[in-house]
């Protein structure tokens, strides 16, 4: 599944990555890897390695290593749109083993999935305006510059693997001018043609999602996990039951129930019921935390060696 948003602020970016989630996914006890940079924006740059909190608020506000400041003057201040959140989760089943076995090659996989997605989105979507004797063009730059942040647990406090992909407002132009990324009005209806960043992933999202979903279960198959799929593309890993699945899908369920109560359907209404019923995380310990889903999943009595979600003949069918 793939989501998307808008960062209009980068102190509040800055503050939801850097300290919020920071208590959850160190806390937690759920072992996540710390964030890195990714993109071909980011290789120009020199930025390598774990993000630093000084690095992420500063490129979120235009400032680039190499000392450039992207985005337009007004009124003697700077005036730049942080970037854009795309946010890469994972089935329900994969984030239910990957907490009852500790195993890396969970996260390598998904990580190597999710950055797959993003080359081509980078190749299709990276943009950024050029101008000519005064008129200003569209021009591809295939660069972006990316920090990607590895979430374990869902707002429920349930196994939820998800990456979110912080994508900065910066990319080289062909002449070697970094521009922001084109952007048209996000709010506006958003179509193929639509010229712009965020506008053109959103209206490939379904695809881009369908993508991402292929590459995690193409990995997954690669390395013998038993992968199930369902006819709407999706897929779940065949020893996680279904019975566990609803147990740890609490999320769902309170945006379905909002959706049913109010007799709403589709796409729009769906995110509007993830901001409707979203709350906020309880001021949970790790212990806490591990204890309550331990107890949870102590009921279903399944074998959590790594080897138990695999077989030796995981196929795609035909």
């Amino acid at each position: 599944m793939l989501s998307t948003k808008v960062i209009k602020s980068g102190a509040q970016a800055t503050q939801y990555f850097f300290k919020t989630d920071d208590y959850y996914t160190k806390e937690s006890g759920l072992d996540e890897k710390p964030s890195i940079w990714y993109g071909k924006g980011a290789e120009k740059l020199e930025l390598q390695g774990e993000v630093s909190k000084e690095q992420f608020k500063e490129l979120l506000s235009g400032k680039l290593p190499n000392g450039i400041q992207v985005g337009q003057k007004k009124n003697g201040e700077i005036s730049h749109r942080a970037g854009f959140d795309l946010t890469f989760s994972a089935p329900k089943s994969w984030s239910i083993a990957h907490y009852l076995n500790k195993d890396p090659i969970f996260g390598e996989i998904m990580e190597q999935a999710v950055k797959n997605t993003l080359d081509l989105i980078e190749k299709d979507c990276a943009m950024a305006y050029r101008y000519e004797k005064g008129i200003g063009h569209m021009s591809k730059t295939g660069n972006l510059v990316a920090s990607l942040h590895f979430h374990r647990l869902s707002r429920e406090l349930e196994p939820q693997d998800h990456v979110h992909a912080v994508i900065m407002n910066a990319t080289e132009r062909y002449d070697g001018m970094w521009r922001a990324l084109k952007s048209d009005d996000p709010n506006k209806k958003q179509h193929e043609n639509s010229e712009g960043f965020i506008e053109r992933v959103r209206a490939c999202k379904k695809d881009y999602g369908a993508i991402y979903r292929a590459e995690h279960a193409r990995l997954a198959i690669e390395k013998n996990f038993a992968v199930e799929f369902t006819k709407d593309g999706f897929w779940e890993l065949k020893h996680i039951s279904k019975e566990m699945i609803k147990d740890s899908s609490t999320r769902r369920q309170q945006i379905v129930s909002h959706m049913e109560d109010n007799n709403t359907s589709g796409g729009k209404a769906a995110a509007a019921a993830t901001l409707i019923t979203r709350a906020q995380k309880a001021k949970l310990t790790k212990e806490e935390i591990s204890e309550a889903l331990d107890a949870k999943y102590a009921k279903y009595n399944i074998k959590t060696d790594i080897e138990s979600f695999k077989n030796n003949n995981s196929i795609i069918p035909l």
